[in-house]
Parts: structure tokens; sequence; C-alpha cells
């Protein structure tokens, strides 16, 4: 890595490990840290280093198969693309986590209720559900677990109690990570109340003849 931030050109190594540095891409904050992707000719890995800590550290950010060629980085979180050679794919990462909005509950009975979110999963595969309770903050159940198609996710959620404020909050997970949404909630409707049970009586009836002339 070279630059002359302080006025005259300076070199430092960044990666000395085997036969690396290859296809590298750089880009740097607004810090002036700096953030370099590239590949790993020695393990066929694509890595990225940066400095934002003050010292260079690297990590290898995919090791399946021979890939990380001809990479390109961008900022915000990370952004890399990169070529897969074992597969002929063209490939992204990022550090970037899924962003994700709780929504509201519909279909709400006694005892079931349908809950409803988004998810944005940042170009990555990535997996939602739901945590819920009956207590705030205090997820004890949680939902059947969705893969997310586009952004928006729905998923019914059964065997609660009736009658009961419920608390729930998505939950969305991929490669780069797992989001949380806020907590919302909802109402279970009462029960019906049981009709009583109505109460068996005997009538005995006492017939009397009159006497005679009377």
């Amino acid at each position: 890595y070279a630059t002359n931030v302080s006025g005259s050109w300076g070199t430092t190594t960044v990666d000395s490990t085997g036969d690396t540095g290859y296809y590298t891409s750089i880009a740097v904050g607004t810090s002036g840290a700096a953030y370099i992707s590239y590949y790993d000719n020695t393990n066929f890995d694509l890595k990225y280093a940066t400095n934002v800590s003050g010292s260079w550290g690297t990590t290898t950010v995919d090791s399946t198969g021979n890939t990380g060629q001809h990479t390109s980085i961008a900022l915000g979180s990370e952004y890399i693309s990169y070529y897969d050679v074992t597969n002929g794919n063209l490939m992204y990462a990022t550090t970037a986590l899924p962003t994700v909005t709780t929504g509201a509950a519909s279909n709400v009975t006694t005892n079931s209720a349908t809950l409803a979110g988004t998810v944005n999963g940042r170009g990555l595969s990535t997996t939602a559900m739901f945590s819920y309770g009956i207590a705030s903050g205090l997820y004890t159940g949680t939902s059947t677990t969705q893969s997310v198609s586009g952004t928006d996710v729905s998923i019914g959620i059964s065997g609660l109690s009736s009658g009961t404020t419920h608390y729930y909050r998505i939950v969305a997970n991929s490669g780069a990570g797992t989001s949380t949404g806020s907590e919302a909630s909802f109402n279970t409707s009462s029960a019906p109340v049981a009709e009583p049970t109505p109460i068996k009586e005997t009538l005995t009836v006492i017939s009397t003849n009159p006497s005679n002339g009377a």
C-alpha cells in the first residue's frame, strides 16, 4: 500500500503471506482509512484488508474453491464484487446486515395471528422469522423460518393464549449476520363465555281424589 497523504510517498506491506495481492481494488473512507480487496494466489481466496483500527488487518472473505479474482470494492458497509473461477460466476460479498421492519399483526383470533414485516437482505440470501411472547422484551416462542423473496414477510403463529397481549419482532439472518426489528404487539380475542349447563330438576305431581259429595 502506498500513499502520499503526508506530502511524500510512503509504502507499507499489507499482506506478505504466500503469493498474494492480485486483482486489487481500494476504497478510502471519510476518516482516511483504506479498504482493499484482493486475490490470494497461493490459496485461491478472496481477501480483504483495512487499516481502520490504526494498523493493517486482513480477512479471508471467501475460500470456496478458486475464487476472488477481478475484485472491486465500495464503501457504505463494505461491498465487494469478484469472479468465482471454479464455477465461472460473478459473486458479491458484503458486511451489510439485513435491514428489517416489524409490521402489523392480522387475522388475529383467540389463539392465532399472522405476523408481517419487511426485510432487505442487501443482496445476500436471507431468512426471516418472528420471535414472540407475552412479556415485553421476553420472547419465548419462535415462528417458522421463511426464505426471503422480495421484501415482504408474512408468517402465521398459533397456540396463543386468548385475551392476552402478545409482543413480537421480526428477525432476519444472512451471511453478514442477524438483524432484529423493533417490538410490536397485538391482543388475542377473548374466548367466548360458555353457556351454563342447565340444572335438571324433577317435578313431582301429587294427585288427590275429592271425597264424594264434597
